[in-house]
């Protein structure tokens, strides 16, 4: 329903990045125990919601992508080297996708100090 283009269904959009928060501060040791293909859908949605171009979604999209390196940065090392190895080069990429676009200079501060984990 919400997977063909950026604009329809807003409100939906914006729930479901509110869930994902949620489900992030709440839940995170349960995020750990999905499977990588779940787990790499979750993070995708989370980047694609950083991307958004309402901005609504995007600040969204961005506190979690914030809060769920953060919880990473904090968990066992083990568990931290292995999403970092992983993800952090595409991470940093679309970090600077961002910022580099100019659809997205409104939130440029927040964008930095995402960068600044």
């Amino acid at each position: 329903m919400i997977n063909q283009d950026f604009t329809e269904y807003p409100e939906h959009r914006v729930g479901l990045y509110r869930l994902l928060r949620a489900i992030n501060a709440q839940c995170f040791p349960a995020l750990l125990t999905l499977p990588p293909p779940q787990f790499k859908l979750l993070f995708d949605s989370i980047i694609w919601g950083m991307k958004h171009t309402f901005r609504d979604i995007a600040d969204v999209g961005l506190m979690i992508l914030y809060e769920m390196v953060d919880n990473f940065a904090k968990s066992d090392p083990s568990v931290a080297n292995a999403f970092f190895q992983q993800y952090f080069t595409a991470l940093l990429q679309d970090l600077f996708f961002v910022l580099t676009d100019t659809d997205h200079k409104s939130g440029l501060s927040e964008f930095i100090c995402a960068g600044s984990f």
